[in-house]
């Protein structure tokens, strides 16, 4: 009876009902594997901003940011690494009033501000540079397409330009899209939240690290299907955990995956993930699962889909992407996925795409015993993904290609999400870790929207990764100098010039010739543009541009005998063009006087 009613003292009472999370219990051993490698990480963002060459391309984030900026962000990540200030951020967060739907709808207000105050305007990243308002000038956008889905047609090219009808400019059409997948992204991590069942600073930490990749840079008015696939791969991921969970039936996961695969052929990669979960779904209560409409209607739905978009899948993938995107030579595609300066690129790209990715090795390989049906669904979730980032061949480097496998990033962050919430939760005195891992997921995917909105530091970006060290390929180089040369075009001659002349020393092309040649007339350097102009010639005789620019550039300097050459070609490629008719008035007169 005098047990039953002891009053404990208000020291201990308050020491007592302390939160785990503010304890200085020694970590256990799977959260000091944690601190560990964060620590590395963040330590190898600071080396990556201070080596030269481009080798850690996917941690020096910062380099291209402004410097003071930069530090000052790397110091508060490295402070946040430290137990006392990250306990007492956490304890901070837990007692801040708001629910996660409240904390969520603010961060997606914020995240959608954020993208639509900084657009891509370094337009570098995959196809972003023939995409857009240049696409849809075209005489019939769709034919430049052929591999395009139906959906990534109607959002990317009918509705712009049905909008355009009515005034609505197809940049602001795209960057209001992009911010509003930004916002839905933070939903969908919000929902991965509800699932695990999480509060407080474990549950920001968790929504941070599932929508802060770089995928968030494409929601800065990227135009292509590949954009909404990053939301739906993510939106599959969740899902994937809900039915592990008994959270969620099949339905949802079925239309996301229709989804996928009308919107890019890359959603073809939820295919395993769905039809893991069938199977999953039929041998757990066949009976019951039968007697469900909900479930036939889940098996309708990617069906259809295949029958309806399977003839022109099978001709895109067997044909375009057999061509452009497998290695070809040099040992095939095992050679390629396990060469070293791939695996490099790789690893590079992973932090990229996911700036805390490394800590789902150690998280996984620590994690106590998961129910076999969710390690199936998030292993059918990654493997294909993992599989095609390991083995595919972009046509310009992953680097520059990164988009490509952004909706792989958006799976390896829901499942590191996944990994770290179960290590807070079983070990309550690591939940501070909650705060670094918040930190340093959100800090690098942020500073990457702001590089490609900062077009004098985002294309110093990519000349540097162009040229090297390391050097990128022939292909890529040449591809990648190309098209940073448009953006010098009209605006900085000699800079134009310079990206022409590093284009065609990594691949000679008869347009980029032709591309310097005019860069070298408006310099008015009027022989090296002939000699531009005649090598596009040469690689191409039946170049109508090549042949006006040698008639124009052999008139400035009074060479007879190019310019002569360059009528005779005229008069067959182009026998009424306004160059041809000056050229030959010009010979003319030049005759007339005894030239």
């Amino acid at each position: 009876m005098a047990a039953a009613t002891r009053v404990t003292p208000p020291s201990r009472s308050r020491a007592a009902a302390a939160p785990a999370l503010e304890s200085p219990t020694p970590l256990p051993a799977a959260a000091r594997a944690l601190w560990l490698t964060l620590a590395l990480l963040w330590a190898l963002r600071a080396v990556a901003m201070l080596v030269p060459g481009r080798y850690l391309w996917g941690f020096d984030v910062g380099r291209d940011t402004p410097p003071a900026f930069a530090w000052a962000l790397w110091v508060l990540g490295a402070l946040a690494l430290i137990p006392a200030l990250a306990r007492a951020a956490a304890a901070a967060l837990r007692r801040k009033p708001g629910g996660t739907l409240i904390r969520a709808l603010v961060l997606a207000l914020a995240a959608a501000a954020f993208l639509w105050a900084h657009p891509d305007r370094v337009r570098f990243t995959g196809d972003a540079d023939i995409r857009g308002a240049a696409l849809l000038d075209a005489a019939r956008p769709e034919s430049l397409l052929p591999q395009a889905m139906p959906g990534d047609l109607f959002l990317h090219v009918r509705a712009p330009l049905a909008l355009r009808a009515h005034g609505v400019k197809p940049a602001l059409y795209h960057r209001a899209i992009g911010a509003l997948l930004a916002a839905l992204s933070v939903l969908a991590a919000w929902r991965l939240v509800r699932v695990l069942n999480l509060r407080g600073a474990t549950a920001l930490a968790v929504m941070t690290t599932a929508a802060c990749t770089a995928a968030l840079a494409l929601d800065g008015g990227y135009a292509k299907g590949s954009v909404e696939l990053v939301l739906i791969t993510m939106a599959a991921g969740v899902s994937a955990v809900a039915i592990a969970r008994e959270r969620e039936r099949l339905l949802p996961l079925a239309l996301l995956t229709s989804a996928g695969i009308i919107m890019h052929r890359a959603g073809l990669l939820l295919v395993p993930l769905y039809i893991a979960a069938l199977v999953s779904e039929l041998a757990r209560r066949r009976t019951a699962v039968l007697a469900r409409w909900d479930f036939w209607a889940a098996l309708a739905a990617p069906v259809a889909t295949l029958v309806w978009l399977g003839p022109s899948l099978l001709h895109v993938v067997s044909g375009f992407d057999a061509v452009h995107h497998v290695a070809q030579g040099h040992g095939g595609v095992l050679a390629y996925a396990f060469a070293p300066s791939h695996l490099r690129d790789v690893a590079n790209l992973c932090v990229l795409l996911v700036p805390v990715a490394p800590a789902l090795l150690v998280l996984a390989a620590r994690a106590r015993e998961r129910s076999p049906r969710e390690g199936l669904l998030l292993a059918a979730a990654l493997a294909p993904a993992l599989a095609v980032l390991l083995m595919m061949r972009p046509q310009q480097g992953l680097f520059r290609d990164w988009d490509v496998f952004a909706g792989t990033g958006a799976l390896l962050a829901v499942t590191l999400a996944v990994h770290a919430s179960d290590l807070f939760e079983r070990e309550r005195a690591a939940a501070w870790l909650a705060v670094p891992l918040l930190f340093m997921s959100a800090v690098p995917a942020l500073q990457w929207v702001s590089i490609q909105h900062d077009e004098p530091r985002g294309l110093a970006r990519a000349w540097q990764q162009l040229q090297g060290p390391p050097a990128a390929d022939n292909e890529a180089r040449a591809r990648g100098f190309s098209s940073l040369g448009m953006h010098y075009y009209g605006t900085d001659w000699t800079r134009f010039a310079d990206a022409c002349s590093l284009s065609i020393a990594s691949a000679p092309n008869p347009s980029v010739f032709v591309q310097w040649g005019i860069a070298k007339t408006m310099l008015e350097q009027y022989a090296p543009a002939q000699q531009a102009y005649l090598h596009a010639a040469q690689l191409n005789p039946g170049m109508v541009l090549a042949w006006r620019g040698v008639a124009a550039s052999s008139s400035a300097l009074g060479d007879l005998p190019h310019m002569r050459q360059a009528v005779e070609h005229l008069r067959v490629l182009d026998p009424d063009g306004p160059t041809t008719r000056d050229a030959m008035e010009y010979l003319a007169q030049q005759g007339q006087r005894g030239q």
